[in-house]
């Protein structure tokens, strides 16, 4: 994880190089985890020459004593070892937790960036819910000579899709299914190599009016898979935009605009209402945050971050939090102190693990 975020930039430069250095006339990538969808994207647009994603997919769910769990329950399952001691249920957890290929089926890092690129337009219609092994998926690959066709022959780049209005769809989308922090950190990027104005205020503003309406882990109880299995991305992007909270105008690698594309998407509220929660007006909340809206990232600005720094808020938190601060050097530490059950789960603590961010990291484990 040291090499987060220069891994990302890694990808960007050798993308770029190999593209240019064979002269060709257009490129279709398959990025399969956390900084390939951010590190193709951003050099697609510093070439600009027709392109677009095929996102590797995400895994399907495990399952164990007839529950699914995903690879966060693999994380989880060494602290609750270090209470319990119990080796064999750990092992178990383990060893149903990760059934196949596919990126984290969660709402994380790959995840929330498959489906904001998607609503930025650069990916195949509904295609970042789509399993990895799945039968869509391998249409996908099956389609994708016609569509580079037609954007080579009709000349239809990046930056004739990628705008500061195709960007704000990709941030409305990433916070209704409560997508991960590091969205902002990658859509702050891919703005500033298209030469897009994009700031923390653009987040907190899309934020005011938008809530999260996905009921999507970590947030939330749901996978990738379960969205598939209800109708996918499409169907969200079709209720924000019956919600108004779309710019559907905006151009896709299908050479039709995103309204075109989902035109013809219905669903019965009935059949999506455990994943998908809300009601006309655009109000029921999932979280029970009382801020005005329910978005789930903040900027929080204060003496520790003068130029703002952002929160992920699941909505127990509530407003106002006190507690003794216990404060560590490292993750490695923190986990020694885990280990020795230094922290007692029934005293109220602040944990600040200083050297995780970008400068320190250098990354974000």
């Amino acid at each position: 994880m040291n090499f987060s975020l220069s891994s990302r930039e890694l990808i960007a430069d050798s993308y770029e190089s190999i593209v240019k250095a064979h002269l060709y006339d257009g490129n279709i990538s398959i990025p399969g985890c956390d900084k390939n969808l951010p590190g193709c994207l951003m050099a697609m647009i510093s070439i600009n020459k027709p392109s677009f994603m095929i996102y590797g997919g995400s895994i399907k769910p495990g399952c164990l004593n007839k529950k699914n769990i995903d690879i966060v329950d693999a994380f989880q399952s060494y602290g609750t070892y270090l209470v319990d001691k119990d080796e064999e249920k750990r092992l178990s957890v383990i060893k149903n937790a990760c059934p196949g290929s596919g990126s984290c089926g969660g709402m994380y890092t790959a995840n929330t960036m498959a489906t904001a690129i998607e609503a930025m337009g650069m990916m195949i219609p509904n295609s970042s819910s789509n399993p990895a092994l799945s039968n869509e998926k391998f249409n996908e690959c099956y389609s994708s000579g016609n569509i580079i066709e037609n954007l080579i022959i009709n000349n239809i780049c990046p930056l004739d899709i990628i705008t500061k209005q195709s960007i704000e769809n990709a941030i409305t989308v990433m916070i209704s299914l409560g997508g991960s922090t590091n969205g902002v950190l990658h859509l702050l990027a891919i703005a500033k190599t298209a030469n897009i104005d994009l700031s923390y205020k653009d987040f907190e503003r899309i934020g005011e009016k938008t809530n999260v309406i996905a009921n999507m882990k970590p947030m939330g109880q749901y996978l990738m898979y379960d969205l598939y299995k209800i109708g996918g991305v499409n169907v969200v992007l079709k209720i924000l935009q019956e919600n108004e909270l779309l710019n559907d105008q905006c151009l896709t690698i299908t050479g039709k605009t995103l309204a075109e594309n989902i035109q013809h998407i219905s669903y019965n509220y009935d059949d999506i209402k455990h994943i998908i929660n809300y009601s006309y007006p655009y109000t029921k909340k999932i979280s029970k945050s009382e801020s005005k809206s329910n978005c789930h990232i903040k900027v929080l600005y204060g003496n520790l971050s003068p130029n703002g720094c952002v929160a992920k808020i699941s909505g127990n938190e509530g407003h106002y939090f006190k507690g003794k601060t216990l404060v560590f050097e490292s993750e490695d530490e923190f986990i020694n102190s885990l280990e020795k059950l230094d922290i007692n789960k029934n005293e109220k603590k602040v944990i600040v693990i200083r050297n995780q961010g970008p400068k320190g990291g250098p990354g974000m484990p």
